[in-house]
């Protein structure tokens, strides 16, 4: 006789917290779950970002990621506004004006 397999883990397993399965549709749509949107207030029409970061994928809010990359690029654009401002506003150029 085989050995009965053990059941298959619910959708959230206790011994991986945070971990929930999923199952992508025909139509390539996975649905969140309940407890996951309310605990991160995803509501309907939520705008969300999908990275690819090597081979996982990772689900962050639109304005989560607008809010990261202002503030991660923030100081690198001030710093090349600066120096373009420098190399456009270079007295040596105005010598063209007169041409």
């Amino acid at each position: 006789m085989f050995a009965r397999s053990e059941a298959r883990p619910k959708k959230q397993d206790p011994s991986y917290p945070g971990v929930h399965v999923v199952k992508v549709s025909t139509k390539g749509q996975i649905v969140i779950p309940k407890e996951v949107r309310k605990r991160h207030r995803i509501g309907r029409n939520t705008n969300l970002v999908l990275l690819e970061s090597g081979d996982a994928l990772v689900l962050r809010e639109q304005a989560d990621m607008e809010e990261i990359l202002e503030g991660g690029f923030g100081p690198v654009q001030r710093a090349s506004e600066e120096a373009l401002k420098e190399l456009w506003d270079n007295p040596e150029d105005d010598v063209w004006n007169r041409v």
